[in-house]
């Protein structure tokens, strides 16, 4: 088998074990964005901690899953395909560190 071959064979196989049934264009989409959606989480649950008396925390709610869906839209994503990548990350830690690489590329073009 030709060296080129067997090169194509390996980076295919690499990228099977990443990717799997995911579509690569989709989890680079999942990952301009998600860094983003945690830390819209995160600050969400500091807002609902600090909140007034009369705010009410499911308006708040309601808000927050607004935000994050415009962003997921943004993206090019659906909620679904988000949670199919997000759910995917969890259990393949190739994924996770490729997409973790790709989240560390974005925050620096946009800082």
């Amino acid at each position: 088998m030709p060296e080129q071959q067997m090169e194509q064979q390996e980076q295919e196989a690499e990228e099977d074990a990443i990717f799997g049934e995911l579509d690569r264009e989709e989890v680079d989409a999942f990952a301009s964005v998600h860094y983003r959606v945690v830390e819209l989480e995160r600050d969400f649950v500091q807002r609902l901690r600090n909140r007034d008396e009369g705010q009410d925390a499911g308006e708040m709610q309601r808000e927050m899953t607004r935000e994050r869906l415009e962003m997921i839209r943004e993206a090019g994503l659906d909620s679904e395909s988000y949670q199919r990548v997000r759910s995917a990350m969890a259990r393949n830690e190739a994924l996770r560190d490729y997409i973790e690489e790709q989240e560390l590329e974005h925050r620096a073009d946009n800082d």
